[in-house]
């Protein structure tokens, strides 16, 4: 019988399993024919001539076994193969070194490439602790029938343990980065607050909306901390709550802020967070720009905050209804420090920025993605 794996035998089949690694002939090249007649003595001479040269071939068979037996474990790799029965017919030392007897958890990957023909490769702990990955593969037979199961073990222990160590390493990198991140944003928030107290008490009327414009450029810092904290996904964040949230501090900052109207009509994506912040720059500048130049204090007015993505551009539109530009307006000439970032910011953006009244001033800024 075929040397036995735990449940890798079938318990009902009672056949032999072909053992490569036998050395034994077969017992019919031993039997002598009989003969029973004297005039058959010329038979007789050609039957022992041709179990002569049967032996021979057994023999020559043995030899040639032996000798592929002998280079297999000469390779030092550790393999097994199995019939179509998954009985083991053959096992090489450094197989038997690491225990491939009690890896029964492959059993079902063998039966899996036995009935599917496609190779499996699959990680697996032997009983000397280390780790091995076990390519599983069918094998075919001289006459190109399916003749069973090959595994070889290669061992891969010291792969696992370098992966183990980059994924701790990284793991710590993330932590000392969302550190890094808690700290820039609650030294933001104290740095707003600074200058809202400050703003608050100044007389100054010029003054105080410098500040207000500052205060506002760090919030868009803050609130892209806040989305990035909050998502722990510090390589993108959704551009809809980001701006529609920007959005609403920025306004809130200007007396006209309570008696203005903003319809957000934000596209709902991911975008990455160094283009998301420039993106919230530029949008801090326009909805500036609109609050301190559209309304009058008392009344506010209407913006419209709009982004839309197609396949291969992304447009960021600010529309206001408030008194629009001063005549003559000129965007590459203007003095104005808001809309001067907001064109180069474009520009490093690889985009386009133009601005005009329409039934108030409309702003258009227009990525290529």
């Amino acid at each position: 019988m075929g040397e036995e794996w735990g449940s890798w035998i079938d318990p009902n089949d009672t056949r032999d399993a072909i053992r490569l690694d036998t050395g034994n002939p077969s017992r019919a090249a031993h039997e002598q024919p009989k003969t029973t007649n004297a005039k058959h003595g010329s038979s007789d001479d050609q039957l022992a001539a041709t179990n002569d040269r049967l032996r021979g071939l057994v023999a020559d068979l043995c030899t040639e076994n032996g000798e592929i037996s002998d280079m297999l474990d000469g390779t030092g790799i550790a393999s097994v193969f199995l019939d179509s029965h998954l009985r083991v017919v053959r096992s090489t030392p450094a197989a038997k070194e690491i225990g491939y007897d009690r890896m029964v958890e492959i059993v079902e990957d063998a039966r899996s490439v036995l009935d599917t023909r496609r190779p499996k490769k699959v990680d697996i702990q032997a009983r000397n602790g280390r780790w091995y990955r076990a390519d599983v593969r069918a094998y075919r037979t001289v006459d190109d029938a399916i003749g069973g199961v090959a595994i070889s073990f290669v061992d891969i222990s010291e792969h696992r343990i370098a992966e183990h160590e980059a994924a701790r390493r990284l793991a710590d990198k993330e932590t000392l980065l969302k550190e890094v991140h808690h700290r820039v944003r609650n030294n933001t928030s104290s740095i707003v607050g600074l200058l809202s107290i400050q703003a608050q008490s100044i007389a100054s009327s010029e003054a105080r909306t410098v500040l207000q414009g500052a205060i506002g450029r760090l919030e868009s810092m803050t609130v892209l901390y806040d989305k990035l904290l909050a998502s722990e996904q510090y390589g993108e964040s959704s551009v809809k709550g980001y701006l529609e949230d920007l959005a609403d501090r920025v306004v809130t900052l200007f007396p006209a802020g309570s008696n203005t109207t903003l319809d957000m009509r934000v596209a709902d994506f991911d975008l990455k967070s160094d283009t998301l912040f420039l993106l919230g720059l530029i949008t801090n500048e326009l909805l500036t720009n609109v609050m301190k130049y559209a309304f009058d204090c008392d009344t506010g007015g209407v913006i419209i905050l709009s982004l839309e993505k197609s396949a291969n551009q992304l447009t960021l539109t600010v529309q206001d209804n408030g008194v629009g530009l001063p005549p003559g307006f000129d965007l590459e000439s203007t003095q104005g420090f808001g809309l001067t970032l907001v064109n180069m910011l474009a520009r490093q953006l690889g985009g386009s920025f133009s601005i005009s009244t329409q039934n108030g001033t409309r702003s258009v800024l227009e990525l290529a993605l």
